[in-house]
């Protein structure tokens, strides 16, 4: 599909289709709001997904950087191969951690 999409789009580029974005990325959303985020999103190369670059640490480059893992992320499933625990504890010691909480 993402390559489809990307030769579609004249330069290569790919953004996720509205309906592949709110069920993965803002299942708890209204649709307004999944429809505002949605517009928002910038197209990015194919390539980001299909080939290997070499990791930049951002503090060898001077900019500050941060992680924001939300508690109930449903993008992602837990365990071995969701987004956490594995990859807080892969960026420890490098970046603080905190925790965010959804307000109700």
């Amino acid at each position: 599909m993402f390559r489809q999409i990307a030769a579609a789009s004249g330069n290569d580029s790919i953004v996720f289709p509205y309906e592949v974005f709110k069920a993965g990325f803002m299942q708890d959303a209204d649709e307004s709001t999944q429809r505002l985020v949605h517009g928002l999103l910038v197209p990015h190369p194919l390539r980001y997904f299909t080939e290997t670059v070499t990791p930049v640490d951002p503090a060898a480059l001077g900019i500050p950087a941060s992680y924001v893992i939300g508690s109930e992320d449903l993008a992602l499933p837990p365990e071995e191969y969701g987004w956490t625990p594995r990859f807080p504890a892969a960026a420890r010691p490098r970046y603080a951690r905190h925790r965010v909480r959804r307000q109700s």
